[in-house]
């Protein structure tokens, strides 16, 4: 029988909605001091540098894990909704994090018969595999935002 503890982790994601709505899952990581750096890293990129530390979050979360647990990966929940009319996500939700497949298949069986959103919702939600303490992610040389040019040619295409 395996041993299990409770594992503590600190979230990093960025949010603005001005000027546009936009979430980026910065990393999971052991430490709130390494979560802290990975903020001060990402201010320093394009993109990021642009916002203040108002627009950086830290959430801890509290996970089930085997005892053995070092570094390892965790599978985050989530479900994203697209308008039929754009090519662009109109709402996002974070169901929560998983170190077992099990208990998030078991989450997302109850989220999808027992809640209202779920009813409504039932494609789109998937996961993602994350890396703990690792700095290895797609935002890692920043972000550059659209100006009002490229979403006029961004939306004549999507539109033809």
């Amino acid at each position: 029988m395996i041993n299990h503890k409770k594992f503590i982790f600190y979230n990093v994601v960025f949010i603005t909605t001005s000027p546009d709505y936009i979430i980026h899952n910065l990393g999971i990581f052991s430490t709130l001091k390494l979560a802290k750096d990975k903020i001060v890293f990402s201010k320093k990129l394009p993109g990021y540098r642009d916002f203040t530390l108002e627009n950086f979050k830290i959430i801890r979360y509290q996970i089930l894990c085997p005892q053995s647990l070092k570094k390892s990966q965790i599978k985050f929940l989530y479900h994203l909704y697209s308008d039929v009319d754009c090519d662009e996500y109109s709402e996002y939700k974070d169901f929560g994090y998983y170190y077992y497949k099990s208990i998030l298949n078991r989450d997302l069986k109850w989220i999808i018969n027992h809640t209202i959103y779920g009813k409504r919702n039932k494609e789109s939600f998937d996961f993602e595999i994350l890396e703990v303490d690792s700095n290895n992610n797609i935002w890692n040389e920043g972000f550059d935002l659209m100006d009002d040019n490229e979403k006029l040619i961004k939306n004549e295409f999507v539109n033809r």
